[in-house]
């Protein structure tokens, strides 16, 4: 269902991005990130990740590939400025250009899922159910505190996370839903954190993964929060729903339903 285009619903965080342009650009990316940017077309965007050497999630991305052949980053949580100034570390004597920039985030009218469009304005990120522009910070603006409530809804329900700041460069990709994202690739060659993830994938062993949760307290992202019998859940998201609040959260794989005290409920785990 289609979430219907609001009048002018206002993000009140703001939309970090970075602009990734220069001849080497795309090879950049491909070496750097988790997915397959070479097989990203112009005006369409993939899921994608940046690890550190431990392969623990350095940034989330929404990696957009712009009809000028340059490249597009929206993050799901943390700083574009300081994704900028840790990448360009690694540019060295490439044809690369990194520009960190905020935009306003504003809630738009459905387009299709992995759809990219560039106009004058700003930047369209397509998600099937609604949209996300992206235009220039305006200080004569003021955001609402309408964060798009029905729209971060479907995302949670499609396991679709943000990673709160004092979560990154702590959890390793099993527990954020990449494979389920399709934002890692084994079959791509060597990138950062590549050796640890495919060891996991290919071997198991990680006992953290991505789950839906319905909860009758609110909860904050980035909090940790302690339940009786199991592992601590570690919320990444959370919105109103019809009864209580719905929650994208890391768990343990052994959590068990029935152990679960009254107030939260697991309603699904995100699997590859």
């Amino acid at each position: 269902m289609n979430i219907s285009k609001p009048e002018a619903t206002l993000i009140s965080r703001p939309g970090e991005t970075l602009y990734i342009s220069g001849s080497d650009a795309a090879d950049f990316l491909h070496a750097q990130l988790s997915s397959s940017v070479h097989e990203l077309p112009p005006g369409r965007w993939q899921w994608s990740a940046w690890l550190n050497a431990q392969g623990r999630v350095r940034a989330l991305l929404q990696l957009g590939h712009g009809p000028d052949g340059h490249y597009h980053a929206l993050l799901r949580g943390g700083s574009a400025e300081r994704l900028g100034r840790a990448l360009q570390l690694f540019v060295m004597r490439a044809r690369v250009v990194i520009q960190a920039s905020l935009r306003r985030y504003t809630l738009d009218a459905a387009l299709p899922e992995g759809q990219l469009e560039t106009p004058s304005d700003g930047l369209v990120f397509g998600m099937g159910t609604h949209s996300w522009r992206l235009a220039a910070q305006s200080t004569s603006l003021t955001p609402s505190d309408d964060i798009g409530q029905r729209a971060r809804r479907e995302e949670i329900r499609r396991g679709w996370p943000r990673i709160p700041d004092n979560f990154l460069d702590r959890l390793l990709p099993p527990a954020l839903g990449l494979e389920h994202l399709s934002a890692v690739r084994f079959d791509k060659g060597c990138f950062p954190g590549q050796e640890v993830a495919a060891r996991l994938h290919f071997q198991g062993g990680h006992k953290y993964g991505l789950a839906r949760l319905r909860m009758a307290n609110p909860v904050r992202p980035g909090q940790t929060l302690e339940v009786p019998h199991t592992y601590p859940l570690k919320i990444l998201d959370r919105v109103t729903s019809e009864r209580g609040f719905e929650v994208l959260a890391v768990v343990h794989q052994s959590l068990d339903p029935s152990v679960l005290t009254a107030g939260i409920e697991l309603l699904e785990r995100f699997t590859p």
